[in-house]
């Protein structure tokens, strides 16, 4: 089942890399979007992990906090996209995302418990950390399963006093980015059964059942979980793509303003007929020129957007130039 899914994986983001009609600037724009959802549905899930936090704290103290702990999320994004994946910046990273158990830029020095997880003791974190940084660097898998490795191991690890679950769900989408695929959003409504399956693999772990080279089918449920958001975002990120499609159009031999008219009137008509929207913007310049350059955006393809514009050749005695994309 894990392979078929990071199959599929690989078929859409593939086709989303090289699709003439897809826009650069979108995709940006859509990543970075699913990115700050994740950081949201992070600090939610670490706020539901503390038992009454809810029930307990005001309305606007929650919100307070909420802010404060996305805040430090992006910071810890920004360090890792500056510094990269070392030792080093692990070990600065729990001051990053948690000041306030942390006073210096280091990992833990009393020994934790996590559920019934007993995690290496603070004198071994260093080396676990070394060997965790190791793998990412020699990892010959799937770029999905090493940023899966990443997240299992650094909850495993818990080289942190607090912060561990953020810290180990932003090296992961941190781990995904690197290799060119999107964030895995885990939405706080699915806490339950995230934190079921991460249990379950762990146990597996600890208990020298499972392993990157040979994951027990707990720890397979657990990726395959993880498989199935990455896949969601690629297709939300597909499903924006498509909505804005971005075409460049140079018309040629412009007679008079009511030509362009009849031929945005037709381009947008396709926008109707699918119920979305077609945006044409001009380039700006001298209006008195025969030649207009406009960009197109919109759930348009290229073939039907061609058999529009001849259409406009014909009939309106308009010719006209399809360019690049616009990016």
């Amino acid at each position: 089942m894990a392979n078929k899914t990071l199959y599929r994986i690989d078929q859409l983001l593939a086709r989303i890399n090289t699709h003439p009609e897809y826009s650069l600037r979108t995709r940006h724009e859509v990543t970075n979007a699913l990115l700050e959802e994740g950081a949201r549905h992070s600090y939610s899930l670490e706020l539901m992990a503390e038992q009454g936090l809810g029930e307990k704290n005001s309305p606007s103290q929650k919100k307070k906090d909420e802010k404060n702990i996305y805040r430090l999320i992006n910071n810890g994004w920004e360090y890792l996209c500056e510094q990269g994946i070392s030792v080093g910046t692990l070990a600065a990273f729990g001051q990053i995302i948690e000041p306030e158990n942390h006073p210096y830029p280091n990992f833990r020095s009393t020994q934790v418990m996590f559920g019934e997880f007993a995690p290496p003791t603070p004198d071994r974190v260093i080396y676990k950390i070394k060997d965790l940084t190791d793998q990412l660097e020699t990892f010959h898998g799937h770029p999905v399963l090493r940023a899966i490795e990443a997240h299992i191991e650094m909850i495993k690890i818990h080289p942190y006093q607090d912060g561990n679950g953020r810290s180990a769900r932003l090296l992961q989408n941190f781990c995904l980015q690197e290799r060119g695929y999107p964030a895995a959003i885990i939405p706080k409504n699915e806490r339950e059964i995230y934190i079921s399956l991460l249990r379950d693999t762990l146990r597996d772990r600890y208990n020298f059942k499972s392993s990157s080279q040979k994951a027990s089918p707990a720890e397979q449920n657990f990726q395959e979980y993880i498989e199935s958001k990455v896949l969601g975002s690629l297709e939300r990120i597909e499903e924006e793509l498509k909505k804005r499609r971005a075409y460049e159009v140079q018309f040629n031999g412009v007679e008079s303003p009511a030509v362009l008219i009849s031929a945005y009137k037709a381009i947008r008509s396709q926008g109707r007929k699918k119920a979305s929207p077609i945006t044409i913007t001009e380039e700006k310049g001298n209006h008195k020129k025969k030649s207009k350059k406009i960009t197109i955006i919109g759930d348009i393809g290229r073939d039907e957007l061609e058999s529009v514009l001849s259409r406009c050749k014909n009939n309106l005695n308009l010719d006209y130039t399809l360019l690049r994309k616009t990016e």
